[in-house]
């Protein structure tokens, strides 16, 4: 996620680019419940950045970057569609919302991806998104 992406952490949000390996964020189960998991390592490199506009507000982020979607899967940014529904967090409710419009924008910068255990589930700007686990005998993958 670019610069500035707010996180959720047991503290409440915080930007992306404000969080360093071993520091905790809160990860979402299926069953909404929150849990406290640690950061393993943060992998920065420069991207393009995406915009994916909904009926409730925009996210900015990568084009690989899977999010969560209404029926439980997860679709990388850039092959969501308009109608499609994301999954948003709103309180301490999960809401679907649909997807207007996906476009790459004019924009490549720095994005900061948190590295966690396993394919956790986060709160990126509000929006449910999915983490990428470590790849095996590396020390942290791209997105």
């Amino acid at each position: 996620f670019p610069r500035g992406t707010l996180v959720e952490t047991p503290s409440g949000p915080r930007a992306v680019d404000g969080i360093e390996a071993g520091e905790s964020i809160l990860a979402f189960l299926p069953s909404g419940e929150s849990q406290v998991i640690q950061v393993q390592t943060v992998f920065v490199t420069d991207n393009r950045i995406w915009k994916v506009e909904t009926d409730a507000g925009s996210l900015f982020t990568t084009q690989t970057q899977p999010l969560c979607v209404a029926d439980g899967t997860t679709v990388q940014a850039g092959k969501l569609q308009p109608g499609d529904q994301i999954l948003r967090r709103e309180g301490e409710e999960v809401i679907a919302v649909r997807v207007l419009s996906v476009t790459p924008t004019d924009r490549t910068e720095k994005v900061f991806n948190l590295i966690l255990g396993n394919s956790e589930i986060f709160v990126a700007n509000g929006f449910l998104a999915r983490s990428k686990p470590p790849k095996s005998g590396r020390g942290g993958t791209g997105r």
